[in-house]
Order: structure tokens, then sequence, then C-alpha cells
């Protein structure tokens, strides 16, 4: 499996927490179409 990093500088701690959340939303979204993926394309 591929392995993919970002990083993001903030520099505004109001901006900081709808970061977060955008990028946790992100991750959830990521992770559940993988294993839709997963389980109907075995390799």
């Amino acid at each position: 499996m591929s392995r993919h990093e970002a990083t993001v500088e903030i520099e505004s701690k109001t901006d900081a927490y709808p970061v977060e959340r955008l990028m946790n939303q992100l991750y959830d979204l990521v992770r559940e179409e993988s294993r839709h993926f997963n389980r109907y394309h075995t390799i």
C-alpha cells in the first residue's frame, strides 16, 4: 500500500480548528472509500 504525506502550515490559531476538522473529515472519507474499494477489488 502506498503512503502519502502532506504538510500544512497554519499561521492563524483561529484557522487551526477548522483545518483540523476538515483534515479529519478527509481522512475518514478516504478510509471509508478504501474499505469499499478493497471489499470489491481484491488482488
